[in-house]
């Protein structure tokens, strides 16, 4: 029992929002009195097997509960800790000179490079602007490296000085994204920043002799492997064996890696247990063989012996990166190891509680890694089978298994429930631990004449099923808590030994998840989700059972797109897919995630676009699509879903862009018109509910407002996503109250740049809501509505979603997605 108190105790610390309370203390205080008062009425009881059983009960009781409570206070202190090396935000976008040690290089490509950084001294640039600066924690840095300021490549262990520019860590809150400052603090970032003058910096100080010698072997590792790989067939792309032997996925071009995304079969690339059991299981194979040869009759042989097996994996975890799963798997066969050399004997399931154990009061914020899950049941399932099913298990029965037990982790942590991936992996994982990597890593010890031809044979057979199991698309399991404990229990009846009727009983559950009623309650009719993509917009709305998506946020410089963490679980979670998708304009902050909605596009969806012409070359780039699914958006389009109209109300129908070439009707006013004036406006209202309205604005600035309050339209609604979020070019005063909104909400990144939402359109809102109050005061006895211009930014909130109220039963709630962030900064202040 003291492994499940743990565990609660770690949670309890992780998910608790406040400091723990002082009758905690006073209760562990209590605990122990009464241990030890149980204790020595044992001792002083005339009749001590009495005295015994009496306090037996409570001593168990007492005693559990006391390492719950003291695992719960250590994960309270050990969070103040990591909260006090986080970066300060009066620090942010400071022009800082830093310096300290180089701790991990985590990418380098061509003139670019992210380095781990510990910060030894920091003094501002600008002493007026900031004071002082005592910051010591570890930052990640961002190095562009341009041939206009040549300088040199850092590594690990070297001193440097920089100048930078240093935020305080802020990632995206969607559903299922609330905990990126744990996950980064978990992996030693406490801020993120990048270089600015390239001129300036300046190494300081080289590397230690050891850490010398490790990039020295881990440098002649990669020219081994490259010289080893030149020895392939002529035309070949060994992709997947230079990624499982330097432990990187470099070399996968993005067909690759989006096919192993899409069958569940990352893991398989990216260094994890697998690997190290491969490299231990051959070390072990090694230790029986030569304790067959060389019986060996001493205890420090034996020990030696045991031992072996790390000669083959230390070299490689020098090269490899690590993660929860090569940790967990490392301290597994350690604990073993030192186990059996003191002549203790544990069953292997007591070891892995031992490993989780350890790792979780080492790193409790491993308890909210995927990986943590994964790796953990996985084995234990695996554990389960080896140590209680004679030594005969079979390989299908395996991957049924971990298909079965694996599928609720998948749900859980909003990836895709995909049968695909079961499928894939059921002749993957086999393939890459039985042959590839033992192949790989044998061609690196000797080049034997067709083995390379023969570890291509394998690799292009890897790939061929990965295709074919895409291609099958067996489909989406939808799952809740009680499909997912179903799926747990019959997991654990397929890995235990030979119970009667034991294959019938897991059929019947299978078949039960198959045929039942669908998993979960139905969504709302009609609801909008303003998703957190930054400094750009993106809006999901779900009405009539059909799905549009306005927007698609921005593309970053490094290629990644925010909608590409969120939009694709959620609709896969979910078995949906986008039946429209409106891109107000080409600006990236709109259209950088375009790709992503593409891929999620029914096949009877259609795109509508303020400029066409932008958007459909952009979609030819990014792959074929047929252009009659491209319309212009232009006013008076409008349709219906179910019970809920969409109307355009901007741009007006003879305004075309200059993007799109060869027109005759482009009116001269409109050809000097900016991008930002040709944004679809979407006005979607309820026509069963007129409170339940919403005004899209996209980036419209001052002129289209204009031209929209002389058009006559409609222009009300309940909620308003600001244009251009929040700046002071648009939102003016006769738009917003031409509108009168209930809610405001702005969708902007935080600390940009630009400064926005704009302090002139808060003001300009404020004013609005003071007349709406005095206007409530004046007509409340007359039933006057109560105040408007209420403000939200995705900044501070996260993703918002309004849904209906169920409470009223009409109009909209709000609800906000805040970031997963236990408030213990009152520690600091103490």
């Amino acid at each position: 029992m003291w492994f499940i108190f743990i565990v609660l105790g770690t949670a309890a610390g992780l998910l608790d929002n406040d400091w723990p309370p002082v009758p905690a203390m006073g209760l562990l205080l209590l605990i122990a009195w009464r241990l030890l008062h149980c204790r020595s009425l044992v001792r002083g009881s005339s009749r001590p097997e009495t005295g015994r059983k009496r306090c037996c009960f409570l001593t168990q009781a007492a005693s559990g509960a006391g390492v719950l409570i003291l695992t719960y206070l250590l994960t309270n202190v050990y969070l103040a800790v990591q909260f006090d090396r986080l970066f300060p935000a009066k620090l942010a976008a400071a022009d800082l000179q830093l310096t300290g040690e180089v701790l991990q290089v985590a990418k380098q490509e061509a003139g670019y490079q992210q380095l781990h950084f510990q910060v030894g001294h920091c003094r501002p640039l600008n002493q007026q602007a900031v004071p002082g600066c005592d910051y010591r924690g570890a930052l990640m840095l961002n190095r562009y490296l341009s041939d206009s300021e040549p300088s040199e490549v850092a590594r690990a262990g070297e001193r440097w000085r920089f100048q930078v520019r240093v935020y305080p860590l802020h990632g995206f809150v969607n559903p299922g994204q609330g905990r990126y400052r744990l996950l980064q603090m978990a992996k030693g970032v406490y801020g993120r920043g990048y270089v600015r003058h390239e001129s300036a910096s300046q190494r300081l100080e080289a590397a230690s002799w050891l850490q010398q010698q490790v990039s020295r072997w881990q440098q002649g590792f990669q020219q081994r492997i490259r010289g080893r790989l030149e020895t392939l067939p002529s035309g070949a792309q060994p992709a997947l064996t230079r990624a499982l032997l330097s432990g990187s996925s470099r070399g996968l071009d993005d067909g690759q890696w989006s096919l192993l995304q899409a069958t569940g079969t990352v893991h398989l690339v990216v260094v994890s247990g697998l690997h190290l059991g491969v490299l231990l299981g051959i070390g072990w194979l090694l230790t029986r063989l030569i304790a067959r040869v060389f019986p060996l009759d001493r205890h420090w042989q034996r020990v030696t012996l045991l031992l072996l097996p790390f000669a083959l994996l230390l070299p490689m975890l020098l090269i490899w990166p690590g993660g929860v799963a090569v940790e967990r798997a490392f301290l597994m066969a350690l604990l073993l190891v030192l186990l059996r050399a003191a002549g203790v004997v544990l069953p292997a399931l007591r070891i892995l509680q031992l490993a989780v154990v350890v790792l979780l009061v080492s790193q409790p914020l491993y308890l909210l890694r995927p990986g943590f899950y994964y790796s953990v049941l996985a084995v234990a399932l695996l554990l389960l089978m080896v140590t209680a099913g004679a030594g005969k298990t079979s390989v299908l029965r395996i991957q049924l298994v971990l298909l079965l037990g694996l599928l609720p982790l998948q749900s859980f942590w909003l990836n895709t429930p995909d049968l695909v991936s079961g499928l894939a992996n059921l002749i993957a994982i086999p393939l890459v631990s039985l042959l590839i990597l033992p192949l790989a890593l044998l061609l690196m010890l000797l080049p034997l004449p067709g083995l390379a031809d023969l570890l291509m044979q394998m690799e292009s057979l890897f790939w061929q099923w990965l295709q074919l199991t895409l291609e099958l698309g067996p489909g989406v399991w939808p799952l809740d808590l009680s499909a997912s404990l179903l799926l747990i229990l019959a997991a654990v009846l397929l890995a235990l030994p030979v119970l009667p009727g034991r294959y019938p009983a897991v059929l019947a559950l299978v078949l039960l998840l198959i045929f039942r009623e669908p998993a979960g309650r139905p969504g709302p009719a009609f609801q909008v989700q303003l998703l957190d993509v930054g400094q750009g917009l993106a809006v999901l709305v779900q009405a009539g059972g059909r799905l549009l998506l306005y927007d698609s946020g921005p593309q970053f410089r490094s290629g990644f797109m925010p909608l590409a963490t969120v939009l694709p679980p959620l609709l896969r979670r979910d078995a949906l897919s986008l039946d429209r998708v409106v891109i107000s304009h080409q600006d990236n902050d709109h259209a950088g995630g375009v790709p992503v909605a593409a891929s999620m596009l029914s096949a009877q969806g259609d795109w509508l676009a303020g400029q066409a012409g932008g958007l459909t070359q952009q979609l030819q780039e990014s792959g074929p699509v047929s252009e009659h699914r491209v319309q212009r958006c232009y006013q008076g389009q409008q349709w219906q879903w179910g019970t809920v109209q969409f109307r355009v109300l901007y741009p007006p129908r003879g305004a075309v862009s200059p993007s799109v070439t060869g027109s005759s009707s482009v009116p001269a006013a409109d050809e000097t018109r900016p991008d930002n004036d040709f944004s679809c406006v979407l006005h979607i209202r309820s026509l069963t509910d007129p409170q339940q309205s919403l005004l899209l604005t996209g980036d419209i600035g001052d002129r289209a407002e204009r031209w929209l309050l002389a058009s006559g339209q409609a222009l009300q609604a309940r909620w308003l996503v600001a244009s251009h979020h929040g700046s002071a070019a648009g939102n003016s005063l006769a738009f917003l109250a031409a509108v009168q909104p209930e809610g405001i909400l702005y969708s902007a990144g935080a600390r940009n740049s630009y400064g926005h939402p704009a302090k002139q359109v808060q003001q300009r809102v404020a004013y609005l809501r003071g007349q709406a109050l005095v206007g409530y005061r004046n007509t409340q006895s007359e039933g006057g509505q109560a105040a408007r211009f209420r403000e939200y930014n995705t900044a501070d909130t996260g993703a918002l979603t309004l849904v209906p109220d169920q409470a009223r039963g009409v109009g909209w709630q709000l609800e906000l997605q805040r970031e997963f962030l236990p408030l213990r900064w009152r520690w600091q202040g103490f």
